[in-house]
């Protein structure tokens, strides 16, 4: 079981990742203003991520905990959004990488983290 959900956790991820970076892409094109790109980004990527995660991954079905469940998600997600737009400002400024490359690596790089808070804390 424990297999079966890392890997769901996997699929889920590269997908919406993938879904969500195309998404990213799109809007920095469009706006060179990174609060604003930056907030479409993570308002749409919650609604994928989550709806993925608690029925996909997690397999939580159950209907009364949803709103708890997606108060925590939300919580994270803009804590994370809040940590994200300094990662994407500072290593911008001192790499001068664009900022989908960077984007990349912040995936990369808190991709576990997220993983066990939501195991851990928010779909427990």
């Amino acid at each position: 079981m424990k297999d079966k959900l890392q890997l769901n956790y996997l699929l889920w991820g590269a997908s919406s990742t993938i879904i969500n970076l195309i998404i990213f892409k799109i809007i920095i094109s469009f706006s060179q203003n990174l609060v604003l790109t930056v907030l479409i980004y993570y308002l749409i990527g919650t609604l994928i991520k989550f709806l993925g995660h608690k029925y996909f991954v997690f397999k939580k079905k159950m209907l009364n905990s949803f709103i708890y469940q997606l108060i925590k998600y939300v919580i994270f997600v803009f804590f994370m959004m809040y940590l994200n737009y300094y990662f994407l400002e500072t290593f911008f400024e001192m790499t001068n990488i664009q900022y989908f490359y960077l984007q990349v690596i912040w995936i990369g790089i808190f991709t576990p983290l997220s993983y066990f808070i939501s195991k851990l804390i928010i779909f427990k």
